[in-house]
């Protein structure tokens, strides 16, 4: 628990005048109680020797009714016992009478076989008082002085001990209220001196910790507070002309913070010009790189593989030559079938690259798409190759909705279906599957077909131009060419997925999905 400053001095003050009055007290009740032992001690001896010196008569002529007036000594209220014994210490009278045979005290007997004084001393309950009776032979005129029996005295303490408690009840009493006094007094001037000064110079440093400039405090006297206080105040000035200073550098600082900061500013904007001139150069660059090198492998693919029909035709023709020549009819009819199925094959592939020059170029606005509605169109315009196929294919229902050209949305699943039905293998019957799947809340579009499946290897490459899984199938090769570009034309993604060969192959793509509604004027007008 925090103590405050004012708390302390006046606890310390008080404990310090309570120890005080403590001491003095101590001390003035132990002179009081000396002061009453040494009164009741010499009061006792004065009764003791004066009782003996009433008695001295009747022991000397040993007639007790002299020494009967012992009664007398009643008047003492703190007499509890006296007795008058013979110098053999035979009691001859006693106050009061029933303590006739109360022996005395074996210090007493010992003491006076070898002294004539009083003797004295504390029992613990009582005071105990010894005096010798000496024989006076008042006819002569020198004493004949020689012991002829003792007196006993004992006092009782307590009406001693009762004014000694009385005393020290006044006495704590007058202590309590003297202290309290002295309490209030000191602490007051303390206060006033002392405290005061040190609690403004205190709240006045409480300021500079709030992040203030701390106030000047109240000169006082010319003491060490004083000099404190006046030490404080010139701090308090220094302090002021510091922080005039400091506002007016903070002021030039600031002002040049701000030109420095808008200048960065105008750099940084610069910057992030050039960068975003740098990005799009580059960009242009990559994607002028990835079309010369997608036109290199067009160029070599287009001149390989339109060559091998043409080297068809030309030698089948040639043959024909050679069959008019020799008028060999008969064999000119199937020189003549093949010149057309070359013929026909490199009409295939021209179409084939001019459709797939066109994406890009020749393109639909793009529409909401319906892909369950857009799915069965593509099944009904391949129910053809479909039952000739046995084919058994699934569509999931509610499949998300897309915005696209929806034109070539169907060329893609046309292809993709088409594939799935052309490269199945010796699988029967051929399954295939239609779907989507959320994996990050965007939809996800697959064709699935347990047909030959793709190596690792291969799942890339497939979808180069012209290239074909198996050698044996129909078609240029030209198909999953087709379907990434009309999927990199919507700014999608499209990828395989397979285990190996034999294990089937998953075809997934992404389309965007439909716009968010345009907000509305007041007048109506979008």
């Amino acid at each position: 628990m925090r103590r405050s400053l004012n708390h302390k001095v006046t606890g310390f003050t008080a404990l310090l005048l309570l120890a005080f009055g403590a001491l003095s007290s101590c001390f003035y009740l132990y002179s009081y109680r000396e002061g009453v032992r040494k009164e009741l001690t010499a009061r006792g001896v004065t009764m003791a020797e004066s009782l003996a010196m009433s008695v001295d008569e009747g022991l000397a002529s040993e007639n007790v009714d002299l020494i009967s007036h012992i009664n007398k000594i009643s008047y003492a209220q703190d007499v509890v016992l006296a007795q008058v014994f013979s110098t053999v210490w035979i009691a001859y009278d006693a106050y009061p009478k029933n303590e006739m045979g109360v022996p005395p005290s074996e210090r007493a007997v010992q003491y006076f076989k070898g002294h004539q004084k009083t003797l004295f001393f504390d029992d613990g309950t009582h005071v105990e008082f010894y005096s010798p009776v000496f024989y006076h032979d008042y006819n002569k005129s020198q004493d004949s002085r020689f012991i002829i029996g003792y007196v006993r005295l004992q006092l009782s303490p307590a009406q001693a001990n009762a004014a000694l408690g009385r005393a020290i009840i006044v006495n704590v009493l007058l202590f309590l209220v003297l202290t309290a006094v002295m309490i209030a007094i000191l602490t007051t001037c303390i206060r006033r001196t002392v405290l005061t000064p040190l609690v403004s110079l205190q709240r006045s440093v409480g300021r500079s910790l709030n992040d203030e400039l701390p106030q000047k405090v109240p000169v006082g006297e010319d003491d060490e507070l004083g000099v404190l206080s006046r030490s404080f105040n010139k701090m308090c000035d220094a302090l002021e002309q510091r922080e005039a200073s400091l506002n007016e550098q903070k002021a030039l600082l600031e002002e040049e913070v701000l030109e420095r900061m808008s200048a960065q500013d105008a750099l940084l904007e610069q910057a992030g010009h050039l960068e975003e001139e740098v990005r799009e150069r580059q960009a242009r660059e990559a994607e002028l790189e990835a079309k010369n090198a997608e036109l290199e492998r067009f160029t070599y693919t287009v001149s390989h593989d339109l060559k091998s029909p043409l080297i068809t035709i030309k030698g089948f023709a040639g043959a024909v030559l050679k069959d008019l020549a020799v008028r060999r009819y008969n064999r000119m009819d199937g020189d003549l079938r093949r010149v057309m199925d070359a013929a026909d094959k490199m009409g295939l592939l021209l179409n084939d690259l001019l459709e797939l020059s066109r994406i890009g170029r020749i393109t639909n606005p793009p529409v909401p798409v319906d892909m369950n509605a857009l799915a069965a169109e593509v099944l009904a315009q391949l129910s053809g190759p479909i039952s000739q196929s046995g084919a058994q294919i699934t569509v999931q229902p509610e499949l998300p909705e897309v915005y696209a050209d929806r034109p070539r949305i169907a060329e893609v699943l046309q292809n993709l279906v088409e594939n799935a039905i052309k490269y199945r293998g010796d699988r029967s019957p051929v399954a295939i599957e239609i779907g989507s799947r959320e994996p990050d809340g965007k939809p996800v579009f697959f064709v699935r077909d347990n047909g030959l499946g793709i190596a690792p290897e291969y799942q890339e490459t497939v979808f180069g131009l012209f290239n074909k899984l198996d050698a044996r199938t129909e078609g240029t090769g030209i198909g999953l060419a087709l379907v990434r570009r009309i999927i990199d034309f919507h700014g999608g993604r499209i990828w395989v997925e397979s285990e190996g060969v034999g294990m089937g192959s998953t075809f997934v793509f992404t389309l965007p999905g439909a716009p968010a509604p345009a907000a509305t004027t007041a007048g109506g007008e979008t």
